[in-house]
């Protein structure tokens, strides 16, 4: 089992769907978890990337964690006093061998 070293504050998603009328409601949040994560670090984008393409603003946080199952799509996550959405959990527990590392949380910057 990898060490678990690095916190972060996890909140999960909540409601969201259509309200009574049929319109889409925006999801809630629940009050914050403190998890703690094997790792959590930004991915650079490439460096082919120019000062006027729409994918410079494109802040990825990939998150390594043991419990890739407590994550969901659209979960929020905070790390350094940034908010970031969850765009997808891989797990990694699944291969061969019976070695099960954790798994992989890809989420991008909250803008607003």
């Amino acid at each position: 089992m990898l060490p678990s070293l690095v916190e972060i504050a996890h909140h999960a998603r909540i409601g969201g769907g259509f309200d009574e009328d049929g319109y889409r409601a925006d999801p809630g949040y629940a009050p914050p978890v403190a998890r703690r994560v094997v790792a959590a670090y930004w991915e650079q984008p490439p460096a082919v990337v120019t000062e006027d393409s729409p994918e410079r603003v494109l802040d990825e946080l990939v998150v390594l964690t043991t419990e890739p199952e407590a994550f969901a799509h659209g979960d929020r996550i905070e790390v350094s006093g940034e908010l970031y959405q969850v765009v997808g959990p891989r797990d990694w527990r699944l291969g061969p061998f019976g070695f099960r590392p954790g798994g992989e949380v890809r989420a991008r910057r909250v803008q607003g």
